[in-house]
């Protein structure tokens, strides 16, 4: 598919998903993508992508401008990412169900939880829920890939540092 195709043996991606509702939202994978999990054992852990660097975001809820970003807890980063194979209806999974992508025929099965990525207590922040679902449709999907500069990579290193050190604490 083209989704693997932009992905696959690429480090620094950035997923961007609009909905049906208006709901501008994805995630950012700092780690190369070279696992694709396999349906037919058991070695699920062993495919995951593992990443202290990856957090989801929300640029835009039902139409409103919203800005908000949300990083991997210590404890989740080796669920960061999974990338299905082509012969599956699941795309890719965003931590752990954070964001879960059908393919287009299921698009309509896509859903959100908020388990893997500090969320600051807020509710509902990638898709806004209706009832007891979190369910989305995919209107438009799109994958970039991020480039750093040297002053870029050592400001993050610092950054990484400090989350460390207070969550040491």
């Amino acid at each position: 598919s083209i989704f693997h195709e932009k992905i696959m043996n690429k480090n620094k991606i950035v997923v961007v998903i609009e909905d049906e509702k208006n709901n501008i939202f994805g995630a950012y994978i700092d780690k190369q993508i070279d696992k694709i999990i396999n349906l037919l054992d058991n070695s699920w852990s062993e495919k995951t992508i593992e990443d202290l660097y990856s957090f989801v975001f929300s640029i835009q809820r039902n139409g409103h401008e919203e800005p908000m970003k949300f990083d991997i807890k210590w404890n989740c980063d080796e669920h960061a990412f999974q990338l299905f194979p082509q012969d599956s209806d699941l795309l890719c999974i965003v931590g752990n169900s954070d964001i879960c992508l059908y393919k287009h025929h299921m698009r309509d099965n896509c859903y959100c939880n908020q388990y893997a990525f500090d969320y600051k207590n807020k509710e509902n922040v990638l898709v806004a829920k209706e009832g007891k679902e979190n369910k989305f449709t995919i209107n438009h999907l799109q994958v970039f890939q991020m480039e750093y500069t040297e002053e870029q990579k050592r400001k993050k290193e610092e950054q990484l540092q400090k989350k460390f050190e207070e969550e040491s604490n």
